[in-house]
């Protein structure tokens, strides 16, 4: 019987990483979670063999999104990322100007839009 597909979820407020949590689980996945970003790079080093997605959110104290993302390619240059954002998808786009991660997701979004863009990026 084949694993179910591990995702990494970095984000630095507790209830949406619950919440994200529960529909990944409900989704059939197996979850990681961190809650900033140097957690989630250490979280990503040991377990890369595992992980298929990082669901990162792009607006966190400390380290940004941008600045994880930058550091998990260094790790592993075909890490596959679901950036998560409040923001539109065209200011995502300008920010990581075709650097940028596999998918996109807008807050707020559905279980439903969620299992849709990750059925993109896998």
């Amino acid at each position: 019987m084949n694993q179910p597909a591990t995702i990494l979820v970095i984000d630095d407020e507790a209830i949406i990483r619950q919440t994200l949590s529960m529909m990944l689980e409900f989704l059939g996945y197996d979850v990681l979670l961190a809650a900033d970003g140097e957690q989630g790079i250490a979280m990503f080093e040991m377990h890369q063999q595992h992980i298929r997605v990082v669901i990162l959110d792009m607006t966190m104290p400390g380290m940004s999104g941008d600045a994880v993302f930058q550091r998990l390619q260094a790790v592993n240059p075909e890490v596959k990322v679901l950036l998560f954002s409040g923001y539109s998808e065209q200011d995502v786009q300008q920010r990581f100007a075709g650097r940028g991660p596999t998918v996109f997701l807008q807050k707020p979004f559905t279980p439903q839009t969620l299992r849709q863009k990750l059925e993109e990026v896998l």
